[in-house]
Parts: structure tokens; sequence; C-alpha cells
């Protein structure tokens, strides 16, 4: 397992112990909204990477240009399909997770 693949474990595992943590409800609403914040943050991570390469790179041969053309075919996966998916999926949740956290707030 690479270094990013046990970040995105982490990040996941995170983010299902905190919507435990404020009595978000079902499990596997859980599981989907855990699934998307550590995609969602993996995907951005990606497509920061690809694009600040992209910015350096030679446009000034074919190898350049080729190297660009692929970068920036990275950044239209990461940003075009998966942060987009994610967060059209995340966006339906993310008002239920706000009222978790009001009520948890509420708790003594």
């Amino acid at each position: 397992m690479t270094n990013a693949d046990l970040e995105h474990l982490r990040l996941t595992k995170a983010a299902d112990d905190w919507l435990h943590r404020i009595n978000f409800g079902k499990e596997d609403r859980i599981a989907q909204i855990a699934v998307d914040i550590a995609d969602l943050l993996h995907a951005s991570a990606r497509a920061k990477d690809a694009l600040e390469e992209l910015f350096r790179s030679p446009l000034d041969s074919e190898a350049g240009r080729n190297d660009a053309l692929q970068l920036a075919g990275i950044v239209d996966v990461q940003v075009f399909t998966e942060l987009r998916g994610h967060l059209t999926s995340l966006r339906k949740q993310w008002p239920s997770v706000m009222m978790s956290i009001e009520r948890a707030t509420l708790e003594p």
C-alpha cells in the first residue's frame, strides 16, 4: 500500500469517526459521506500536484508538450469527474451533517 493509499484510509476513518461522534445516523450514510470527504481531499491533492507540475512543464519540445497534455488530462479527470461527483454527492448530505453538528452542540 502506498503512502497516498494509507492517507486516504486515514482520512476516511477520521471522517467516519467524526460522523459517529456527532451521532449522524445510519451507517450507510456515514460510510458514503466519509468516502466522499476522503475522495474529495485525495482528488484535490492530485489535481493540485498535476497543476503545479503542468505549470512547470517546458513547452519547447514535443516531449514537454506531451507531458503537459497528459498532466492536463489528469487535472480534467480529477476535477471534472472525481471532485464533481463527490461534491454532488456530499452537497446532498451536508445540510443533514450541519443539523447533526447543531444538535450535538445543544446537548449537555
